[in-house]
């Protein structure tokens, strides 16, 4: 059996990612949407940290801004543990 890695909170799993990627095209976004929001999206990632789905479950009201979102966090490695669904919360500011 594979090792299991440490529990995750998956209310939020802020402190689960090992690898973020760039918040570039994220950042433009929410310049370009001129918002402040505080953003939820549900998870769905695997044991080895791959995230497989995104859901957004609280919107920032732009529809651009979540899609931008959703695609950041598709790219999001989480440290490896056990797999299953949970919250990223993000807070979205303009730069």
């Amino acid at each position: 059996a594979a090792p299991v890695g440490p529990t995750r909170d998956l209310n939020d799993l802020n402190s689960s990612i090992c690898s973020k990627p760039s918040l570039a095209p994220l950042q433009s976004a929410v310049s370009r949407a001129r918002i402040v929001a505080m953003m939820r999206l549900t998870l769905t990632f695997t044991a080895d940290g791959t995230v497989t789905d995104v859901q957004v479950t609280t919107s920032s009201r732009d529809r651009t801004v979540d899609r931008a979102a959703q695609n950041w966090a598709r790219r999001v490695k989480l440290c490896p543990g056990s797999p299953g669904t949970g919250v990223l919360a993000l807070d979205l500011k303009q730069s």
